[in-house]
């Protein structure tokens, strides 16, 4: 049987990984035999100008246009029986409307997708959004034929959430673990594409995370200020990292890392990095500290393990997971402090007489003690921390298959 799909892309942003998934996807599913086809969509920036991850209104005028062009499919014929659509994120406006144009025109088509987030994800930018995107998260185990996500930790957040008491058995069938997108080769040649050293790790910590408060980086902040200011520990150099020009929208979020900067003279900052400038930085540091209080999947994550960089991360949320095939000791890259309440904590200990702070000063001592660790015993085993991740690059071929058994057999449990 031969099988045909049209690819639902989300649009093309340098600052995220969809640049990454552009290349990733259709020779991925070319490869898995699909008869590859896509639906543009007609931008409306090149940057997130209003939002946190995608652009307010651009993503909206992106999105409407793709389906406008899917109806013009429909209406010309060019859509036939058994046709495959998939959406590179699920939470897509008017989704339904494939289904119903389908149903009028007598062919079964199918509808497939990835699950980022939404407003069940604490603190999510959509979490405002629940009182009304909630039932229409519900609704997707009923319009998509199978979803796809990166770990077993956001399916049963996904279902607990949404489905506390009723549909849950629907619900578990209808998501499938395939794992994230990923390729460790193609992001290990962009990284020492442009590096002109090999001599290992800098004396670095660095913080990647989006600097939103979601990611709580006050905490981080907090931290680099207790130990450069507090402990004295003065050789280490601490950076923040991003695509963007601006590190932070948030008022808060800037005043305070102005405010860092003058207090921790290490404290650096880099802004407008392309993927292979990041890339390079990241596998030149030492440590990769998380300090979020939700993660679905964590590509922060995942690039540093592909670079060989160790991490410090929660012991929750999906983190355990992507550190399950981890062939060294994992409590070194594990904390079991939750951030939940620093909400709105903006005050640096350097600002305080008196200050303390036990979390803070744990978090210090489980990075010091990582720090060394891997400086000493722990240096030979980070060569391959790699291996820990490169399951990931089947996720597409994972999906592919999901995607075959159910257009031959019907649906499948996750």
């Amino acid at each position: 049987m031969s099988y045909r799909i049209f690819r639902v892309p989300l649009e093309i942003l340098p600052e995220r990984y969809t640049a990454q998934w552009e290349q990733w996807f259709p020779s991925e599913f070319e490869r898995c035999g699909f008869d590859y086809n896509e639906i543009p969509g007609v931008p409306l920036t090149s940057k997130v100008e209003t939002g946190k991850v995608l652009d307010a209104s651009g993503t909206m005028y992106f999105k409407f246009s793709q389906l406008q062009r899917i109806a013009e499919l429909f209406k010309k014929g060019a859509i036939r029986n058994n046709d495959v659509f998939f959406f590179d994120d699920i939470q897509y406006p008017g989704v339904w409307a494939i289904k119903y144009m389908a149903q009028l025109y007598g062919m079964r088509v199918f509808v497939f997708g990835y699950l980022h987030a939404s407003s069940y994800t604490k603190e999510d930018f959509a979490e405002p959004m629940t009182p009304f995107l909630k039932n229409v998260e519900k609704s997707w185990i009923f319009i998509y034929d199978k979803i796809f996500v990166g770990t077993n930790y956001h399916k049963k957040s996904f279902v607990a959430r949404r489905f506390p008491h009723s549909y849950k058995r629907i619900a578990r069938s209808s998501i499938y673990v395939s794992g994230a997108p990923w390729n460790v080769w193609t992001a290990q040649t962009l990284a020492y594409k442009s590096r002109k050293d090999t001599n290992g790790k800098l004396n670095r910590l660095i913080y990647p995370n989006r600097f939103d408060i979601e990611k709580r980086p006050n905490v981080f902040l907090k931290l680099v200020d207790f130990l450069y200011n507090k402990m004295k520990y003065t050789d280490m150099e601490f950076l923040i990292t991003t695509s963007r020009q601006n590190v932070t929208s948030d008022p808060r979020l800037t005043n305070m890392l102005a405010r860092a900067v003058k207090l921790v003279p290490t404290l650096k900052i880099m802004t407008g990095l392309s993927k292979e400038q990041y890339y390079s930085e990241l596998s030149k540091s030492k440590l990769m500290l998380s300090t979020t209080i939700e993660e679905n999947f964590g590509y922060c994550i995942v690039e540093a393990l592909t670079l060989n960089t160790p991490v410090l991360v929660p012991n929750d949320y999906s983190h355990p997971e992507l550190l399950s095939d981890l062939k060294m000791e994992k409590s070194m890259m594990l904390y079991d402090i939750n951030w939940d309440k620093y909400i709105n904590d903006f005050v640096l200990p350097s600002e305080v007489p008196d200050w303390d702070d036990p979390n803070v000063t744990n978090l210090a001592g489980k990075m010091l003690c990582a720090a060394n660790y891997f400086d000493g015993p722990g240096q030979a085993k980070t060569d391959k921390l790699y291996e820990a991740v490169i399951k990931y690059n089947k996720s597409i071929e994972r999906m592919c298959a999901v995607m075959k058994s159910v257009i031959d057999h019907g649906k499948i449990d996750g």
